[in-house]
This record gives C-alpha cells, structure tokens and sequence, in this order.
C-alpha cells in the first residue's frame, strides 16, 4: 500500500546560518517504509522540500515528524520492531 503526500510549509530557518530567508530549490521523493497498518506493507511516498539560503548557499531538507535523516524506516516502525522483540 502507498501513500503519497507533501508536508504543509512552514517558515523554515536554514540550520547553518539561522537565517529565514530560504527558497525551495527542489522536492525529492523520499521512500519510508512504515507500519501503521498492521500485517501490510505500507510505504510512504514523502515529497520532501529542499530549500537553499539565500544568505549561506547552503541547502537542506525541512523538517519532518516521520524519519530521521538519511534513514528509510519511519520512527514509528522502529518503536514497533523493539515492542516486538522485548
């Protein structure tokens, strides 16, 4: 099962320089496997905004609830697993 959404915007200050004066450069589709339905597979299509600093040059992702950077498994599914095992 896919799901595939985009997050609200918020303002966005970049995390090198604190500045809030970002533009969107990009949105990258992101792959989360996640487990909100028990015994299917679900996978969150995530359209996650990079934004570039026009005060730094610097560019990043907004922040999202769900994954932490540069993982592919939802938080939630984590907690799940070590439920599991425990």
């Amino acid at each position: 099962m896919y799901h595939d959404f985009t997050l609200k915007r918020r303002e966005t200050s970049c995390p090198n320089c604190g500045s809030y004066s970002c533009n969107i450069k990009e949105y990258k589709v992101r792959k989360i496997k996640h487990s909100a339905y028990n015994q299917r597979n679900c996978v969150l299509l995530y359209h996650a905004r990079r934004f570039v600093c026009k005060d730094c040059g610097r560019t990043f992702y907004e922040p999202n609830p769900f994954v932490a950077t540069e993982h592919s498994i939802s938080k939630l599914t984590i907690i799940n697993v070590l439920n599991e095992i425990i």
